[in-house]
């Protein structure tokens, strides 16, 4: 008698189930998509609601915002109010209290109202952005995405003050913008030793969101003292420049100097700003191999502009070109002149500071302790390591433990387990049904 109810009440829960997956199939795919968070790429997934409840809490743990967007809005209301509360008991579990955190999705009305400004500032054309940004003298050049980003930040800046939500300003009051020029050859050799031959450096001020000085001076290698015809084509740095100029440490100095007289480091906070990660990584690091120097401080971590370019515009990393192109605006001076790329690069840094970007630290370099002291044998390990750079590490905050590709990963690797068990799920009610 018990195995014949037992064999009934799975049979009726398989016909349930054969149901509400009828049901969901009804459903428009959902959409979610991050808000660009420190460290983070913003992507987009689609997926169907029966994936939606494992996207949510995957990504809720990593410090996602998530938004979702469907037309069929009225038949996700219990869908969505399960993925809520899921996150949010999640969420407190997670910190020990249940009642002292709460998600932006919680229904504030701030936050709704914003979604609803968001939501129709997507469906505008480029010309009515343009139209209102000027009507609320706001800048106009950028691509579609960017002038949309643009307004929405004007709104939620607006919003969240007059409701006193506002978090405190995620900037620097100072960045030194840095683009070294190093020795190169036209085919560079396995492990070359890139010796700095032009140490540029700009500050920009973000309260009065101008520059205020730069540093420039040029280095004389020792590896390679003759300049090769593509380098000096390239970077437009003569012999006679890198023959007359002194010696890598005293430039460093130099710059540290310069440093001190602005008292950032003692009385201002100040981040450095790269154009990549090759600046630290490789030739800062390799230069103090080879000078046989420690490395310096200031460079032990910094912000690379492309990621926090590519995080905040939601678009691909680009070079400084296309990132210029992107927020319409052109190169000025020489390419490849340290200085003049340092300038352009602070030129995207205030626009970016203008649309009301995060600029934090976002890499930093690993280095041991035979890297903080004094080397011997430089030229040894320039030329027979394996690596002359040290490992370059993206920065995390205190309450995020996993890059962007690590979080894609273990979505992609959930989506495939959640199909995988749904066709094993269709296969055993198909024959449960044909067992009845």
């Amino acid at each position: 008698m018990r195995n014949i109810q037992t064999k009934s009440e799975s049979t009726q829960q398989a016909h349930d189930r054969a149901i509400q997956q009828k049901q969901l199939s009804n459903y428009e795919p959902y959409r979610a998509e991050s808000r660009g968070t420190q460290g983070y790429i913003p992507f987009v997934i689609e997926l169907g609601p029966p994936m939606c409840p494992v996207l949510c809490i995957l990504l809720h743990h990593n410090n996602f915002l998530l938004s979702f967007k469907s037309s069929n809005m009225n038949q996700l209301v219990n869908q969505q109010e399960l993925i809520h509360n899921t996150m949010t008991r999640t969420k407190g579990e997670t910190n020990g209290d249940k009642n002292t955190q709460k998600s932006p999705l919680s229904g504030d009305a701030v936050y709704k109202e914003l979604s609803k400004i968001n939501g129709n500032i997507n469906q505008m054309s480029k010309a009515a952005v343009v139209s209102k940004l000027r009507e609320l003298k706001l800048n106009t050049e950028g691509t579609t995405e960017i002038l949309r980003k643009r307004l929405k930040n004007h709104y939620r800046k607006q919003k969240l003050t007059n409701a006193n939500l506002l978090t405190v300003s995620k900037l620097f009051p100072y960045y030194v913008i840095v683009d070294f020029e190093a020795t190169c050859e036209e085919v560079n050799i396995p492990n070359y030793p890139h010796e700095i031959i032009e140490f540029p450096a700009v500050l920009v001020d973000t309260e009065k969101q101008k520059v205020l000085d730069h540093f420039q001076a040029y280095c004389r290698p020792v590896l390679n003292p003759v300049l090769s015809e593509f380098c000096v084509e390239l970077t437009g740095i003569t012999q006679d420049q890198v023959e007359s100029a002194p010696l890598f440490p005293e430039v460093l100095a130099n710059f540290e100097a310069w440093l001190a007289k602005h008292k950032l480091g003692t009385k201002h906070k100040y981040a450095i700003v790269t154009d990549g990660p090759w600046d630290m990584g490789r030739f800062l690091y390799g230069q103090c191999k080879i000078s046989e120097i420690p490395y310096p401080p200031f460079g032990k971590k910094w912000v690379n502009i492309r990621k926090v370019f590519s995080n905040f515009y939601r678009c691909k990393r680009f070079c400084l070109k296309l990132m210029l192109e992107h927020i319409e605006m052109i190169f000025e001076g020489r390419p490849h002149c340290g200085l003049d790329d340092a300038r352009n690069i602070a030129r995207i840094l205030l626009r970016m500071v203008k649309d009301g970007a995060s600029i934090q630290y976002n890499e930093r370099i690993h280095l041991t302790s035979r890297d903080v002291k004094n080397t011997q044998n430089a030229n040894r390990i320039c030329h027979n390591c394996d690596s002359p750079e040290r490992t370059v590490m993206p920065i995390l905050s205190a309450d995020q433990n996993r890059t962007a590709a690590q979080v894609r990963r273990e979505v992609r690797k959930w989506e495939s387990r959640c199909v995988k068990l749904s066709d094993e799920d269709t296969d055993e009610e198909n024959r449960q049904v044909l067992d009845t």
